[in-house]
């Protein structure tokens, strides 16, 4: 084998010792380019195409990304959900069973501010995250792959300069230390209280230019073609 390509340093540690390699995997993050930014559609636009968008202007949270069990989403949305004049977009698909139990949960607790968009185009998708407040970014802690997720969805949310909250895993609690822009949901803590302190941040978007500075998706792929040329 010439070329392993991990996406964090944490799996290429444990791909190294799993497999007993002589060197550690190539890692190259799972970044987006930053175009993702670039011909969104206006508010306007989304007002039209997304009905209950007309007209509101309380506070938008969203999930994008894989609906499923493992991930418990219902935890962290249910929590949101009690924040005054919000709206919580669920977008994506998965499974059917839990999709289901989501939509009779919160209508059985009279959550009418939750919003299933299904999967949508990417365009629409980036329009929406750059007009959210929050994104949120749930995992599952119950096998390695999880542990030591990789997620785009922290670069696309960070690109966006959206703030977010996100599960306890390892990638997301280094990168909420060093960088203030986001924060780990804690069922023991109040949640508007930890979002309210987020964005009251006044060097928050100097925190966003600093983990996008230090995330360059052009970095890694120079990284990805010097690693290409080196087995050519």
């Amino acid at each position: 084998m010439n070329l392993i390509i991990t996406a964090n340093k944490e799996r290429a540690l444990i791909m190294k010792n799993h497999y007993n390699l002589k060197k550690l995997p190539e890692v190259v993050k799972n970044i987006p380019t930053n175009t993702i930014k670039k011909n969104l559609y206006t508010r306007d636009f989304l007002e039209k195409k997304f009905k209950f968008l007309k007209n509101y202007h309380g506070k938008i949270f969203v999930y994008q990304g894989l609906i499923s069990s493992k991930r418990k989403i219902q935890n962290i949305v249910i929590r949101l959900s009690e924040i005054k004049k919000s709206k919580i977009l669920i977008i994506g698909n998965g499974e059917k069973d839990y999709i289901e139990y989501l939509k009779n949960l919160f209508k059985k607790r009279s959550l009418s501010n939750i919003h299933f968009l299904g999967n949508i185009d990417l365009k629409s998708l980036y329009s929406i995250l750059k007009i959210s407040n929050l994104g949120i970014i749930s995992y599952s802690n119950i096998n390695l792959n999880n542990i030591f997720c990789a997620p785009n969805k922290l670069y696309e949310y960070a690109m966006l300069n959206l703030p977010m909250i996100s599960t306890n895993q390892i990638i997301f609690k280094k990168t909420f230390k060093k960088y203030k822009i986001g924060f780990i949901y804690n069922k023991n803590k109040k949640i508007s209280k930890e979002y309210e302190l987020l964005i009251q941040n006044i060097n928050l978007k100097k925190e966003f230019k600093k983990f996008n500075d230090s995330n360059d998706q052009s970095f890694e792929a120079d990284k990805l073609l010097n690693a290409v040329q080196k087995i050519s």
